[in-house]
């Protein structure tokens, strides 16, 4: 019975879920859908590095791409802000 319980921590410490988003992004007005493919790989990896915040991290960066996030106004195309 004592060895039974001390592996119990054991095993459930290397019990990890998959660490993932839970939000969605929409591409943004005149992206191709290979830009927000692109896009979303590279902010879904940023997000997966943080401890915290894993949708706020995600969406901060895709917004940050000039894509549509929920709760945010439509932010321009990347080529409209630097006219």
């Amino acid at each position: 019975m004592k060895k039974i319980l001390l592996l119990i921590p054991i095993l459930t410490g290397c019990a990890v879920g998959h660490v993932s988003p839970n939000v969605y992004a929409q591409p943004g007005r005149g992206t191709t859908i290979e830009k927000f493919t692109a896009d979303d790989t590279h902010c879904r990896s940023i997000s997966r590095t943080s401890i915290r915040s894993i949708d706020a991290i995600f969406l901060q960066c895709m917004y940050s791409k000039g894509h549509i996030v929920p709760g945010r106004p439509v932010a321009q195309p990347p080529q409209a802000r630097n006219r």
